[in-house]
């Protein structure tokens, strides 16, 4: 099936790779504003999808985070879906500047239907050197 989604809004931060486990690292700094790191200082429902990808392939997920790794500076980007009630005027302004919201424009994603959890990053590493 094919879907067009509707512009929305991430709340995204870039961790260098040095850091260990930069999608750890990063959880929990999106997180922090989502839990009140933000001005006004209001807690946020956590949405989903959270949304993967790696060297720019984007990849719709069913729980809420999102991280594309850049191989050639060493850092990934994780970012947390923000609630369709916010706009770019309306959003709680983050407090660490580590964070930065972006709006990702309308555009049209293939769709399928699974059950179970997300593939282990193993598993998609196998399926994408075949």
């Amino acid at each position: 099936k094919m879907r067009e989604q509707e512009p929305y809004l991430i709340a995204e931060t870039t961790v260098r790779q040095e850091a260990g486990k930069p999608e750890s690292s990063g959880f929990r700094t999106v997180a922090r504003y989502i839990f009140g790191g933000n001005k006004p200082r209001i807690k946020m429902a956590m949405t989903a999808p959270v949304r993967t990808s790696s060297a720019g392939e984007q990849m719709s997920m069913t729980a809420p985070v999102r991280s594309t790794s850049d191989t050639r500076r060493q850092a990934t980007k994780v970012s947390f879906v923000l609630s369709s009630k916010y706009s770019r005027r309306t959003a709680p302004v983050p407090l660490d500047r580590a964070v930065c919201i972006k709006q990702i424009p309308c555009h049209v994603l293939a769709v399928r239907s699974f059950s179970g959890g997300p593939p282990s990053a193993r598993r998609v590493a196998k399926k994408r050197s075949n």
